[in-house]
């Protein structure tokens, strides 16, 4: 079930959704990410985010146990349309790291896109990446 927690900001069983326009998607996992926590990430991003003509994704792991099966199953169908430049991961174990590693690499795999997935110690690093990331990216538009 999503529930909207504020402007840009939804909340579900184990996840929180934050938008910052233009480009920016926060994810805040905790627990273990199931099935229907992806399912209603895709409902937020389908009707929230489809004119962003790009996404930078930052995914904070710190409280994040796992995710399921099920869940892992249906990640690359979350990001089919999604136009992902950068995605940077922080916090969680190395088990929770190298399972959005290789989901990461699905995605980008599968999608064939310019999507660089580094990992970083806090949100501080993260956004810096990220800053770096948009500033490339402008930079070779011209």
């Amino acid at each position: 079930m999503i529930e909207t927690v504020g402007p840009n900001k939804w909340k579900t069983a184990n996840m929180t959704i934050d938008l910052e326009a233009p480009d920016t998607l926060m994810l805040r996992t905790a627990g273990v990410v199931d099935k229907q926590d992806m399912l209603d990430l895709m409902v937020v991003l389908e009707g929230n985010i489809r004119a962003w003509p790009h996404v930078f994704m930052m995914v904070d792991q710190t409280r994040q146990e796992g995710i399921t099966a099920e869940a892992r199953k249906i990640v690359p169908e979350v990001g089919l349309w999604i136009p992902y430049r950068g995605t940077v991961l922080f916090g969680g174990s190395f088990a929770v790291r190298a399972i959005g590693q290789m989901l990461m690499k699905l995605i980008n795999l599968v999608r064939a896109i310019d999507n660089p997935t580094v990992f970083v110690k806090d949100e501080k690093e993260a956004r810096t990446w990220l800053e770096k990331r948009r500033r490339e990216i402008t930079e070779a538009k011209g």
